[in-house]
């Protein structure tokens, strides 16, 4: 796995925008999806660039949502994550819920003599996105199949979306390889956030495809791409420096659990996660071809005026948050009047 370190993206030149900083900025108009204003949102920040969107579902299906935007050079399909709730009670859903990481589910649309497997989490969003469709009744590979060879497309997301997007991407290798195989656009993944979602198999599938052509851009102090494979050492993101005024999660106490520590938590989490995966004799690994280019590399703390435990998830939801990726990228964040 290469990785590279970047505190920020290159800054747009002439006014325009990188395609990472495309694929960042549309990933974060698609949240707007759930708030009835993306349009707007799109046209304010994305439209002055040169980018009109293309094709977007009438509403998203199982809390999945997706869209595709272009320049007239390159398509970028935006796969929208799930907004993740940071607070205690959420955070005993994460695992099995939201994540959905306990349960695998084979990869059956390509041959191959592995087993790959993806978390069941992301096998359902995959299959939900195939049952998104606009006002003609069209869906999204119903869109990508009218694409021709010097087309280009970047399967893009954040958080979950970005765990989504090298799934859904290899799923769309396969949809043109069957339905359209005089067909073969140009294709590559950017992804932000994104969580570990499959096992080793599945990841030596995916370089046959996607050599080279799959950049994972990361806060080295962001929760979520730590997970499936790294649940022990979240609780060693935040306040671990002896001169800081805040505590590690060692020493924070769960609100409604005053005998266990976050730190705990998380620690039961991974035992869990590890007895699953080996039931299923299926390991989550990260995807071992992609560049992870690493952002916030001097560990910057975004101040909050909490304290304690709600101090502590107040931080992983601002280092999370598609607004923090947008600056981190170079770019200004969404801000609605």
């Amino acid at each position: 796995m290469n990785t590279t370190q970047k505190e920020d993206s290159a800054k747009a030149v002439n006014n325009d925008l990188s395609l990472d900083q495309a694929a960042i900025l549309l990933s974060a108009i698609s949240y707007y999806s759930e708030t009835g204003n993306l349009d707007s949102v799109f046209n304010d920040n994305m439209a002055p660039y040169g980018w009109e969107i293309s094709w977007q579902p009438v509403s998203e299906y199982g809390g999945n949502y997706a869209l595709i935007a272009n320049n007239g050079d390159q398509y970028l399909l935006a796969i929208r994550g799930s907004v993740l709730d940071f607070s205690e009670s959420a955070l005993e859903d994460w695992f099995e819920e939201d994540f959905n990481v306990l349960a695998q589910d084979p990869w059956t649309y390509i041959e191959t003599n592995g087993s790959p497997m993806v978390s069941a989490g992301t096998s359902v969003g995959m299959n939900n996105l195939n049952n998104l469709f606009d006002f003609n009744g069209n869906s999204i590979t119903d869109f990508l199949g009218n694409l021709t060879d010097s087309d280009s497309l970047c399967v893009t997301g954040h958080s979950l979306g970005g765990g989504l997007a090298p799934i859904y991407a290899l799923y769309l290798k396969y949809w043109y390889s069957t339905y359209q195989p005089t067909v073969n656009p140009a294709m590559n993944i950017v992804t932000f956030a994104g969580p570990t979602v499959s096992n080793a198999d599945f990841g030596s599938l995916f370089i046959q495809y996607f050599n080279g052509s799959y950049t994972a851009y990361v806060n080295i102090i962001d929760i979520v791409p730590m997970a499936a494979s790294n649940i022990a050492n979240i609780g060693n993101l935040y306040f671990g420096d002896d001169n800081s005024d805040e505590p590690r999660a060692a020493d924070i106490y769960m609100p409604s659990h005053p005998d266990i520590t976050l730190q705990a938590f998380f620690d039961a989490a991974d035992v869990a996660i590890i007895t699953a995966q080996a039931y299923e004799e299926s390991w989550y690994t990260p995807l071992a071809d992609g560049e992870v280019t690493q952002l916030n590399t001097d560990s910057a703390i975004i101040s909050n005026d909490y304290t304690g435990f709600d101090a502590w998830m107040e931080q992983a939801g601002s280092q999370h948050g598609s607004n923090n990726y947008l600056q981190l990228m170079g770019l200004q964040p969404i801000n609605l009047q």
